[in-house]
């Protein structure tokens, strides 16, 4: 199921200094840095980062995420986008915070359920996909929303934030 979803939007892949990044990409407009329904109204950027989907691996053995950080910037950059929204979920909150971090001028920032990091716990990891192919990421957030947010956020009634 995910990987039909995944197929209406092709892989591309910029090469910068020998190394293959590769991303997917949907709609127009100041670009934001996640995908599929946000396509519509935006310009999405989806990025596979070192050693996932069709990116390069990173030459390092244990890469930080300040390391994915640089790298997402060597992207944007090949791509010349200078103005943008950037979402990071789970661990890709990592990412995100850390580019944050070493390039301030960033306009805007979104992190979505953070995660401290698996420290190698692939069962988990494995998990997580088994639950997203099995319920899609329409069912997955259903499971998750209430999870997502502390029981005094002032956002838990916000009709954007659904249970």
């Amino acid at each position: 199921m995910i990987d039909t979803r995944i197929a209406a939007y092709p892989s591309r892949s910029v090469c910068v200094d020998g190394k293959t990044l590769a991303f997917r990409e949907a709609g127009k407009g100041d670009a934001l840095v996640q995908l599929e329904k946000l396509g519509r109204q935006y310009r999405v950027i989806a990025w596979d980062a070192p050693g996932y989907g069709d990116s390069d691996c990173f030459s390092i053995q244990k890469p930080h995420p300040e390391d994915y950080a640089r790298v997402l910037s060597v992207l944007l950059n090949a791509l010349r986008i200078t103005k943008f929204v950037l979402i990071g979920q789970s661990l890709g909150a990592l990412m995100a915070a850390s580019y944050a971090r070493l390039f301030p001028g960033l306009a805007r920032l979104a992190l979505i359920s953070p995660a401290a990091g698996y420290n190698g716990d692939l069962g988990r990891v494995a998990e997580r996909f088994k639950t997203l192919d099995e319920l899609g990421p329409e069912g997955l957030a259903e499971k998750r929303a209430a999870g997502m947010l502390s029981p005094c956020a002032r956002q838990r009634n916000d009709p954007r934030v659904r249970p």
